[in-house]
This record gives C-alpha cells, structure tokens and sequence, in this order.
C-alpha cells in the first residue's frame, strides 16, 4: 500500500512525462473532390495527403497525475488555491 507523505486529503502528485503522455497520429487534411470510394482509396495511400499530429493525454492513477511537460507549464501558471472541506 502507497502512502504519499506530504500530501494532505484532495492534493495530487504531479508527474511531467513525455514518452508517456505525448503521441503522435498521422490525420488525412486532403481529400478529392470526387466521393468515388476508388478514388477517395488512392488519395488515403498517398502521404502527401496527411499530416502528423502531436496528441496528448492525461493519466490518472491514484493520486497521481502524468501530463507531458507543455500541460505542467500551464498548471504551474495556474494561481495556486487551498479548499478545505
């Protein structure tokens, strides 16, 4: 059983982690003008047609959370509040 000192009732444990929370998806941006499904086939074999995306995730495990380092920055910017209750 983990026990996180320091860390009082409703408090969660931030991790940055990239390899974890960052992932990259390729998305197709083009697309004919023409519906002909044989058509629309050859336009999604080609790589011109697409582009890569970085996607990222929150974990959650616990009282841990893992968020890749560009989400961290923008809760270290976030005012810090204490609720209690």
């Amino acid at each position: 059983m983990n026990n996180y000192t320091g860390l009082g009732p409703g408090e969660l444990k931030v991790i940055s982690n990239d390899l974890v929370c960052v992932f990259r998806k390729l998305t197709q941006y083009r697309f004919p003008k023409s519906k002909k499904s044989r058509i629309r086939k050859k336009w999604k074999k080609q790589n011109k047609n697409h582009r890569v995306q970085d996607h990222e995730r929150i974990i959650k495990i616990d009282n841990t959370i893992i968020v890749s380092t560009r989400v961290y920055k923008q809760l270290q910017e976030l005012p810090q509040k204490k609720y209690y209750g």
